[in-house]
């Protein structure tokens, strides 16, 4: 199950998944399942369905917020609520460039304008503290 919206670049999608439940694809007829995931950031070719990349939440955790793409980067975070973490994918193969720990939860995935990345991090139901972070493009 997906959470989230996805977000298309290019021709690619690029979906979160969380780790406790499966985002599928499956043809009908005949019904074969075509590929699944969970607990993984993926990048699916618009046209044909094809799996181009996938890459694992770096915590382990839950990947649960929408992800944003802007220059070539995937933006994503997860839900751990003591250790969740913003990260930073290549466009073109999900290799992390970078990833940051906010101390909490990440809800809702990141807003881009004028250049900066806008993340909210934490949670009124757990322990993290409610913080907004800004990362310059």
């Amino acid at each position: 199950m997906v959470t989230q919206s996805a977000v298309i670049a290019n021709g690619t999608a690029f979906v979160g998944t969380t780790s406790n439940e499966e985002l599928m694809a499956a043809y009908v007829p005949p019904p074969a399942r075509q590929w699944s995931f969970r607990g993984s950031v993926v990048a699916l070719d618009v046209a044909t369905g094809a799996v181009k990349w996938t890459t694992p939440d770096p915590l382990g955790s839950r990947a649960q917020a929408a992800v944003s793409v802007a220059n070539g980067v995937v933006f994503g975070c997860n839900l751990d609520y003591t250790n969740g973490t913003m990260y930073a994918l290549d466009s073109s193969n999900g290799k992390v460039l970078w990833s940051f720990n906010s101390g909490g939860a990440c809800n809702a995935g990141p807003a881009i304008a004028d250049g900066v990345v806008f993340w909210g991090s934490g949670s009124t139901s757990g322990p993290g503290p409610l913080k907004l972070f800004a990362f310059g493009l």
